[in-house]
């Protein structure tokens, strides 16, 4: 008698081998994918890390060359900060110090990161370069030349509004111009808050841009607030501006004659920034205040 076993179709060594073999070629080509895509993750975090670890050190080189300290000056108490939405930040600020007189320089730059403090820095820069090649400390000198160095250099649609102020501690007056920054200084005085108003064009846009100058009476106890629009513009969660909530007039007018200059700056950045931390990471945007109190 003869037995014949004849093994399932799917046995078959025509069709078993080629199946197993198919198998281990696609483990093997799993595991090679795997640890391609391990390395390249790797790679990339790499990467993130050194963008992370650049932007934290091109976050201390700009913050380093703004003012951490505000100049002495006789008759004046004075005090300025910038908090960047982002690591890096598009706004400034800086002072230029004359014969017991005082230039507050406050600068928005169109756009946010890196380019935008890129930019910054060019602009603060240059603004040095003038003082020390002895330019007069006004409003209206400094901006010509500032507008004039920048329109060459700042790529299209890029620009940058800046307000000036110089203060004379002596004659107790406010000079100042206004190149498009729509966030105007306030005076406060008495426990009231007056918008000091200029205008004019924005810097690097053509060369050749006239400025004007206004001067303002100041009285001892006066408070001259400089700021960028992310204080105005911060917005709560149903889309109010700070500076249609009231609030801003609210914090200027509890200010005392014994609130110090660096008080008021922390107060004003401290409100405004609980006041729009509903807002998501594109709506925020870089807040500088510079406060100067007449004494």
């Amino acid at each position: 008698m003869t037995l014949t076993v004849v093994s399932p179709w799917y046995q078959n060594g025509w069709i078993l081998y080629p199946s197993v073999g198919g198998i281990f070629g696609l483990l093997l080509f799993s595991t090679v994918f795997a640890y391609r895509y391990y390395q390249e993750r790797q790679q990339v975090l790499a990467y993130q890390l050194l963008a992370v670890s650049e932007l934290d050190d091109a976050r201390r080189v700009q913050m380093g060359l703004m003012p951490e300290i505000a100049p002495e000056v006789e008759g004046l108490e004075i005090a300025g900060r910038c908090v960047s939405a982002n690591t890096v930040s598009g706004d400034f600020f800086d002072y230029l110090q004359g014969d017991n007189e005082i230039v507050i320089v406050v600068g928005d730059v169109t756009g946010h990161g890196m380019q935008g403090a890129m930019n910054a820095v060019m602009v603060d820069g240059i603004l040095r370069s003038l003082a020390r090649r002895g330019i007069e400390l006004s409003p209206v000198n400094l901006m010509s030349e500032l507008n004039n160095d920048l329109t060459p250099q700042l790529e299209d649609q890029m620009n940058v509004t800046m307000v000036i102020g110089l203060i004379n501690a002596d004659t107790k007056t406010l000079t100042l111009a206004n190149a498009g920054h729509h966030a105007h200084p306030l005076l406060v005085r008495n426990g009231t808050v007056e918008q000091l108003v200029s205008k004019g064009m924005p810097l690097g846009m053509m060369a050749g841009i006239s400025y004007q100058e206004i001067e303002f009476e100041l009285q001892s106890g006066d408070v001259v607030v400089f700021m960028t629009d992310g204080i105005i513009e911060a917005k709560d969660n149903s889309g109010t501006e700070y500076q249609e909530s009231g609030r801003l007039e609210q914090v200027l007018g509890s200010f005392t004659p014994d609130t110090s200059a660096e008080a008021m700056v922390s107060a004003l950045i401290n409100d405004a920034t609980t006041f729009g931390a509903d807002m998501t990471t594109e709506e925020e945007d870089d807040i500088t205040v510079a406060v100067v109190k007449v004494l």
